[in-house]
Formats: structure tokens, C-alpha cells, sequence
């Protein structure tokens, strides 16, 4: 990659549970130059939208800390698609820490997740295919 790139994102936990994800790509994330606005635990979806607006982020990584928390998915993607989030370019939601089936993870994508990461998948994994999106979009 020969372009650097300066990326601020939100960092939330939908619901309540550990909030281990979150805290670890937060500081892959931190160590690889990116500004983290970590909002922590059960954080609703509005709340996350409104802040990532406030903030002026590039995106949004959603820390989901058990499977009956993934409906709040879908409903920050429907908030971030009602406000002006997605208007500029390269406005990304990505997500982590629950483990889905292929399945689940596409239907995701479909309704406009930009990513989900396993939690098997590694830091320094997810931080170059962030950095590659952003570098071809």
C-alpha cells in the first residue's frame, strides 16, 4: 500500500456484554494510526449514528457481543441510510466479535454491512482489508 490514509472511526458495543473486541481492534486500530471515538456498552443505534455525524468518522465498527444483539445491526444500517452518514464517500459500517454462519454474514452484506469479522480473525487481518477498502474506494 503506498497511501497512507488517516481514519477516524466509531467504535461501539451493541448491547451489553464483553466488550474484549472492542477494546482489542481498538487499540489494533490505535497502533496502526487510526483515531478511535470508543463509545462503549449499550450504545443504541441512534446514539452511534448521531455520534459518527458528530464526529465527521469514516466509519463505524460495531463490537457485537452476542447473537440476539445482530437485529441492531441492521437497525444502525437503516439509521445511518436515513441520515446524510453515507452521503459522502467512503462511509463504511463494519463489524465484529459474534461468530455467524456464512449465510447470516451475507444477508449482512446484502442489506449494505460493509464487513463482519469473526472473532478468530486476526487484528492486524482486519486493519489491512479496512485499509485496502479505503485505498480502492
Amino acid at each position: 500500500m503506498n497511501e497512507k490514509f488517516f481514519l477516524r472511526f466509531v467504535m461501539a458495543i451493541l448491547g451489553t456484554g464483553n466488550d474484549l473486541n472492542a477494546k482489542v481492534v481498538s487499540i489494533a486500530f490505535r497502533d496502526s494510526g487510526f483515531e478511535i471515538v470508543y463509545l462503549g456498552d449499550n450504545n443504541t443505534p441512534d446514539e452511534i449514528v448521531r455520534a459518527a455525524l458528530q464526529e465527521d468518522v469514516d466509519a463505524i465498527y460495531l463490537s457485537v457481543p452476542e447473537k440476539s444483539s445482530v437485529n441492531l445491526i441492521k437497525e444502525t444500517l437503516d439509521i445511518a441510510k436515513n441520515s446524510n452518514f453515507f452521503d459522502s464517500s467512503k462511509k463504511f459500517i463494519f463489524a465484529g466479535g459474534v461468530d455467524l454462519s456464512n449465510d447470516e454474514i451475507q444477508k449482512l452484506k446484502d442489506y449494505g454491512l460493509t464487513e463482519i469479522y469473526r472473532p478468530s480473525k486476526k487484528t492486524h487481518e482486519i486493519v489491512e482489508n479496512i485499509l485496502k477498502l479505503f485505498e480502492n474506494n
